[in-house]
């Protein structure tokens, strides 16, 4: 079995879906914005901050360890 070592933000994604996990300590930087009408991510909010919609969107670190998943 592979396992994955060190600090790391893993992002996944398919044509019509998404996975992000993070390591156990979660030092590498992301933030998430989900609406109905799309999931963005970035290293820090600034670069999501002028998409439409931001302002309502459910905006959150994702927690370590934990797997995120989104369908289209």
């Amino acid at each position: 079995m592979k396992v994955f070592d060190g600090f790391f933000t893993l992002l996944v994604a398919a044509e019509r879906s998404l996975a992000i996990v993070r390591d156990s300590f979660a030092c590498k930087p992301m933030v998430v914005a989900e609406t109905a009408d799309y999931v963005a991510v970035a290293s820090e909010y600034v670069a999501l901050a002028d998409l439409p919609g931001v302002d309502k969107a459910q905006v959150f670190e994702p927690m370590p360890e934990e797997i995120y998943t989104w369908q289209a």
